[in-house]
């Protein structure tokens, strides 16, 4: 391993911050020096508090030992000075000197972030996840931050293309969170995406490390959409992030009685871009780099005129059984067999016990 490689481990195990690792290549020749520094040195010269200083070097002889069991466990390191660092990240504020990673990091392949509500509407999971695919359809890696809900359904579009995700987590990236998602971070490896992290691994889901992770999400990406959002909603930290940044945002809209819309419709009151389809997005990179867009043709699926009746009273909001036995008069039994026909074309989706919608295609 090499020296910088050793010291920036180093100030992870010590859990030095940003700021401090900063500081210290600004006022250090060379970071190297710092391994001839007495931990009493370090304090005299202002380099860290004693506190800092105390806790980072009782972790240097226990480097080499996690190095070990780290690579055991597939997950690499990268700091800001390795050939590998993300390009993307270098210019943004308080960025992160080191990063953990189990897969790949992306490319500078165009990327877009997708994020929003974690209790996500059927319209807004359906929404995520159409985007994505169809983003993904035309080369642009997707980038989320693996939650549930929004981000969750972003990954599993890019996943259902064949195409590029990465999981940004605030917690370590040997660490499934939330463990539902356990299915797409293993298919998230699998299909030649990465877990990232700046948190060490084995690190537990603290509450204050995702907003900070959320700089990240941002980062990695040329675009930020916005799919759902509350008026007070941390979705927005990531836009805030993004704008400062210097990224592009777009805001999916929503009905105005609707709570999980109020934050995005503000911010398109605010003068956001409106997302009204893909190539809004795809319009945008155009402009900044070559995509080849491929349209995919779709096979024209034809319903017999049962099926056409049932499938004209389903929207985007769940309506359950009853509801539509109602409202069509007909057999229960009848409309049962119908939809089941319709969820299996793909065309319609049970969201619950017997409550259905639209899939939007």
């Amino acid at each position: 391993m090499e020296e910088y490689d050793f010291i920036y481990l180093w100030f992870k195990l010590g859990n030095l911050r940003n700021s401090v690792v900063l500081s210290l290549e600004e006022r250090l020749a060379d970071i190297g020096q710092i391994l001839h520094i007495s931990e009493k040195e370090a304090v005299e010269r202002g380099f860290m508090s004693a506190e800092n200083a105390n806790h980072l070097y009782n972790q240097k002889n226990n480097v080499n030992a996690f190095i070990e069991k780290m690579y055991l466990s597939g997950i690499q390191f990268i700091h800001h000075h390795s050939p590998g660092y993300p390009p993307k990240l270098h210019n943004i504020p308080d960025k992160p000197y080191g990063l953990f990673i189990k897969g790949n990091i992306p490319s500078e392949n165009p990327g877009v972030a997708i994020v929003g509500a974690r209790d996500a509407t059927e319209y807004g999971l359906q929404m995520s996840y159409k985007l994505s695919k169809e983003l993904s359809g035309c080369g642009i890696d997707v980038i989320s931050g693996m939650a549930r809900g929004i981000d969750n359904s972003a990954h599993k579009g890019a996943l259902a293309f064949g195409g590029k995700t990465y999981a940004v987590l605030g917690c370590g990236v040997d660490v499934c969170y939330p463990r539902e998602n356990i299915e797409t971070y293993t298919k998230i490896l699998e299909s030649g995406g990465g877990i990232i992290s700046e948190y060490l691994p084995d690190s537990k889901p603290l509450a204050w490390q995702f907003p900070m992770r959320n700089r990240i999400i941002s980062g990695l990406s040329d675009v930020v959409i916005l799919a759902e959002a509350k008026e007070k909603s941390g979705s927005l930290i990531t836009v805030d992030q993004a704008l400062e940044q210097g990224r592009e945002v777009f805001v999916l809209p929503g009905r105005v009685t609707d709570n999980l819309s109020k934050g995005c419709n503000n911010l398109i009151k605010s003068g956001a871009n409106i997302l009204t389809d893909v190539s809004d997005v795809v319009e945008y990179f155009q402009n900044i780099h070559h995509i080849n867009v491929k349209k995919n043709v779709k096979n024209k699926i034809m319903l017999a005129s049962e099926e056409k009746i049932v499938y004209s009273v389903l929207d985007l909001l769940p309506k359950s059984l009853s509801e539509i036995v109602t409202q069509l008069d007909m057999d229960t039994a009848c409309v049962m067999n119908i939809l089941l026909r319709l969820e299996l074309l793909g065309i319609v989706k049970e969201t619950m016990k017997n409550y259905y919608v639209k899939v939007i295609e």
